[in-house]
């Protein structure tokens, strides 16, 4: 182990300070002694994938996780893992073989047992599910990197049960409106004051050709007044 006065490399305290702050119980798996992530071929699994799936592929994503600094990722991995598990199960060959090529870098996420069970989801498009995960992916494998270049095992047992943010904060968000329902909120006022605008039209042309009847009638009668006029002088 690289020591320095006695005191440890200060990222690496940093680590395990997270890893012992979470208030997860501790489980026996999820201690990695290696680092089971190869990042390289990352942009052409997903490149491939996009092109063998639809852009709007319905896949689950999580929206109530809590932030965590040190567990963030690896919740993620198993999000991720467990949505590949599913699409397997409903793919063709060639999409099964390219999904198994991203699970290679997933599957160690199953010795940690993680319970997901507080976990909301919300649908998205495949585009924006791949997007995220090489990023999801290099992070973890950097933190695993630095335990492992101290002779470390990757301690990550305190984050083997996912927290989420309370429901209230959930329930929140999802009744905040967005642009769409505002967008269509302004429409429904236009089309109102345009019906409104049309009848008070439609009620003014008929005002008008009820009143126009006496109106003819009176020059009518004014027409024949004078006729009779000139033919007494």
């Amino acid at each position: 182990m690289n020591w320095h006065h006695g005191i440890p490399n200060s990222c690496l305290v940093f680590l395990l300070l997270l890893s012992f702050s979470t208030s997860s119980e501790p489980s026996k798996g999820c201690i990695f002694g290696s680092v089971p992530i190869d990042t390289s071929d990352f942009p052409s699994i997903v490149k491939n994938l996009k092109k063998l799936l639809l852009l709007d592929y319905p896949v689950p994503v999580p929206v109530n996780l809590k932030q965590d600094e040190f567990c963030k990722e690896l919740w993620h991995v198993h999000l991720i893992h467990r949505n590949l598990n599913r699409m397997i199960n409903v793919s063709g060959s060639e999409l099964e073989k390219s999904i198994r090529k991203l699970m290679i870098h997933t599957t160690f996420v199953e010795m940690c047992d993680i319970n997901d069970s507080c976990v909301k989801f919300i649908t998205t498009n495949i585009s924006e599910f791949l997007e995220p995960i090489p990023s999801y992916l290099s992070d973890l494998r950097k933190k695993m990197e630095e335990f492992e270049a101290h002779d470390v095992p990757a301690n990550f047992s305190n984050c083997t049960v996912i927290h989420c943010q309370p429901a209230l904060q959930v329930t929140a968000s999802k009744q905040t409106p967005d642009r769409n329902s505002q967008h269509d909120t302004r429409g429904k006022s236009y089309w109102v004051l345009l019906v409104i605008a049309v009848l008070m039209l439609v009620v003014f042309v008929i005002w008008m050709l009820l009143h126009k009847r006496p109106w003819q009638r009176s020059q009518r009668y004014e027409e024949r007044e004078l006729e009779l006029v000139e033919l007494q002088t």
